[in-house]
């Protein structure tokens, strides 16, 4: 039945699967080219990381954390993505399984706008806002992150409330928990949604999964897997205290500064970055969100950014923190179409308006793709996207990458990589991390242990490793030649050195 449904759909809809096909291999052939450019940084590090040695039988340990990653975040949902990684061994599964995520998710959007709304060519003005948003974009392409799984679920979850599925719904209300510490909060505002939307049962067996949920991973899971050193104090769960430490060390102290200090919450962080954060995330959507209160769902993630002193989380939308804003506002978009549709009694009228969405999509468009050929940051502009010339650099600027090597130069350093053997330990900078994740990696940091290392291996244009040393390039090498290493290869910023 499944098979001929699938088949049906195919068939019916060919133009859409040609749309998400040409997406799909686009995305793969990107993500392909930054990962082996080494371009991707720490996190694809670390989750590949968790891959491997989860399937050496260290069960979702990470040499970075030095304890499970689940003492760092509390993303279980990895666990489905193992079996693919054990059959392919490839650090590309995780890359090609967050483009199908993203795919599914485009396959949802169109369905979902094709039963709500009349105009047809308004479906494939959706599913292209969905699949070009510069949120979608920037969060399939900047790394691979778990909270990807969340973008097709909260979808699912979205159409199981219009079609009444209960079973698939609590279905995947349950998955979701798996996937984030801070998806208990989305279950959360869905819950207060479903009450409003008069359907008490299920909002408060919602709330009660998603309140039942936060206490256990926050208080107990994640703490109790917090068995290292790498966050300072063991045994907590430190994120509240690091990135909205001035509204309180726990999310209910943070809570009540929200409510007692309001204008000290707001305006702790610069107020007009707040405002045009929002103001972009309504205009990637043609500010059609505003015309439907789903759009409030996406209150947690908005204020999770806005807060957070981790200024990357709100700079140009290039961070994965923003994903959860995708499924409400997308789907909050075509239920404001709709109302559009019903109220506007002059057609003529309603083609205007479409008018304009279609010149906005483009323009987002145009805007989301170009720093893909943007040659120079220097002659960079701002423009309606990019208030800021350096929100895509070294991710996404075509001659920006942080390592620029020709193919006959990376073939010469995987050929190094290849020849360094399982015994020998190597330290390198966040950038090296995912392409030596199956080595003896451990981060470099000054300390007294770094010059035990068998390699070195660094990316000089890391500015993370650079501010963080505190100390001239030149003067770092010669530190390393007065330890006893020898740089053994060296091309633009990336060295290699042995002891």
């Amino acid at each position: 039945m499944l098979r001929k449904n699938v088949l049906k759909f195919m068939k019916q809809n060919y133009q859409v699967i040609l749309i998400l096909l040409v997406y799909f291999m686009i995305s793969v052939y990107a993500q392909h080219e930054i990962y082996h450019s080494i371009n991707s940084h720490r996190d694809t590090g670390i989750y590949l990381d968790v891959m491997h040695k989860s399937l050496e039988g260290n069960f979702f340990f990470t040499i970075e954390t030095a304890m499970s990653y689940l003492g760092d975040h509390f993303e279980f949902a990895l666990i489905f993505l193992l079996p693919f990684y054990f059959i392919f061994k490839s650090p590309m599964v995780i890359f090609v399984a967050q483009t199908i995520l993203f795919t599914i998710g485009g396959i949802l959007v169109y369905i979902y706008s094709k039963e709500t709304i009349k105009t047809k060519i308004m479906n494939y003005v959706f599913l292209i806002t969905y699949l070009l948003s510069p949120i979608v974009l920037t969060t399939n392409l900047r790394d691979f992150h778990a909270v990807a799984i969340a973008v097709p679920l909260v979808l699912g979850i979205l159409y199981t409330i219009k079609k009444e599925n209960w079973k698939w719904y609590y279905f995947l209300t349950i998955l979701l928990m798996l996937v984030k510490e801070n998806m208990t909060l989305i279950a959360m505002v869905i819950g207060v949604y479903l009450f409003f939307k008069k359907k008490r049962k299920h909002a408060v067996n919602t709330l009660i999964i998603g309140v039942v949920s936060f206490i256990i991973i926050v208080n107990i899971l994640i703490p109790a897997f917090n068995t290292g050193e790498y966050f300072g104090e063991e045994n907590t769960y430190l994120y509240f205290e690091r990135n909205y430490g001035y509204l309180g060390s726990s999310a209910s102290e943070a809570v009540k500064t929200l409510i007692t200090q309001p204008v000290y919450a707001l305006t702790y962080l610069p107020f007009e970055e707040k405002i045009t954060y929002v103001f972009n995330a309504l205009r990637f959507n043609h500010f059609l969100p505003l015309l439907n209160p789903l759009t409030l769902l996406a209150a947690p993630t908005i204020g999770q950014n806005v807060l957070n002193t981790f200024v990357i989380s709100t700079e140009c939308f290039t961070y994965h923190t923003n994903s959860m804003i995708i499924p409400f506002f997308i789907i909050s978009s075509i239920l404001g179409f709709a109302f559009l549709e019903r109220k506007i009694k002059y057609r003529w009228l309603l083609r205007i308006i479409i008018l304009i969405i279609l010149v906005n999509v483009i323009i987002n468009s145009i805007t989301a793709i170009y720093p893909f050929f943007t040659e120079e940051v220097g002659t960079q502009k701002p423009n309606m996207f990019i208030q800021n010339p350096e929100c895509y650099k070294n991710h996404f600027q075509k001659n920006d990458f942080h390592v620029q090597l020709t193919k006959e130069e990376l073939k010469e350093f995987y050929s190094i990589i290849d020849n360094i053997q399982p015994r020998e330990s190597i330290k390198g900078t966040f950038y090296i991390y995912p392409i030596v994740y199956t080595k003896q990696y451990l981060p470099l940091r000054l300390k007294s242990d770094t010059w035990n290392s068998d390699y070195i291996i660094v990316d000089l244009k890391d500015k993370e490793f650079l501010l963080g040393i505190e100390m001239s390039v030149f003067k770092f090498k010669e530190i390393l030649l007065e330890k006893g290493y020898t740089i053994i290869w060296e091309k633009k910023n990336l060295i290699v050195l042995k002891r």
